[in-house]
């Protein structure tokens, strides 16, 4: 999460710490302006939906990296073992061209790209599978069955769900973190317009003193400086840092 947004969250807890304490409740609720206390419940319900957003928006979103670290190993070893087996074939008939697509090195493998390693592993389960066909099959003598084959192509749709879930988790992401910097602007808004109510509770038992916490609640302290208008809403007076 950004750390401006962050702070201001922080900045929204201290507020309503403030807004809680039984001294304070007595100055404020249900007393005039009683449209304050309504603005106090929406304060609480917007600021519960913008934790929940804050609460998605920084889950991981992925598998771990040893979770995508094993399905590409295995594909990787499920590959070479069947390219291997079809070296064997395809140079006992001859078939220079097939030949080519399977001669492979260990070392080569494994410093693919995800995407070349993927489709070099659909290549490989296509051309095994094409000899598990018939009666008897061609490949059958040289280890190459229907089992291995659907063991790597097991292996290729794994490792494509893993390569293929950061795009999709940057997109969730970034939507979730558009909703929670306008979720957390409209609560900054809506604490501005409970602002301008605050002198009016100066006259009752401990106004002053909760004018006084109102004010120091409404620094964003991480950011140096008071969120929202420069003038003081509450008409009381920052304490020197």
């Amino acid at each position: 999460m950004k750390t401006p947004i962050q702070n201001q969250l922080n900045m929204i807890a201290t507020v309503l710490a403030v807004l809680d304490k039984t001294e304070f409740k007595a100055v404020w609720e249900d007393q005039m302006p009683v449209v304050f206390t309504g603005k106090v419940r929406t304060l609480r319900g917007a600021n519960a939906k913008a934790l929940e957003l804050a609460k998605r928006q920084t889950q991981p979103t992925t598998g771990t990296t040893d979770d995508k670290t094993g399905t590409e190993t295995l594909l990787e070893n499920l590959l070479l073992e069947e390219a291997g087996l079809l070296m064997s074939f395809y140079e006992d008939k001859g078939d220079a061209v097939n030949l080519a697509k399977v001669s492979l090195t260990a070392a080569a493998v494994r410093h693919l790209p995800n995407q070349e390693l993927l489709s070099l592993g659909i290549t490989i389960a296509d051309l095994a599978a094409a000899l598990t066909e018939g009666s008897p099959a061609p490949g059958a003598d040289y280890g190459i069955s229907p089992e291995s084959v659907a063991g790597l192509q097991a292996a290729c749709l794994s490792f494509e769900k893993h390569i293929g879930q950061p795009a999709g988790a940057r997109a969730t992401r970034k939507q979730l973190t558009q909703k929670l910097e306008q979720s957390v602007d409209d609560l900054m808004k809506l604490l501005e317009n409970m602002d301008n109510f605050i002198p009016r509770f100066r006259p009752r038992p401990e106004g002053e003193a909760f004018i006084g916490a109102w004010g120091n609640a409404r620094q964003v302290i991480a950011l140096g400086h008071r969120f929202g208008k420069k003038s003081d809403p509450a008409g009381a007076t920052a304490p020197n840092p």
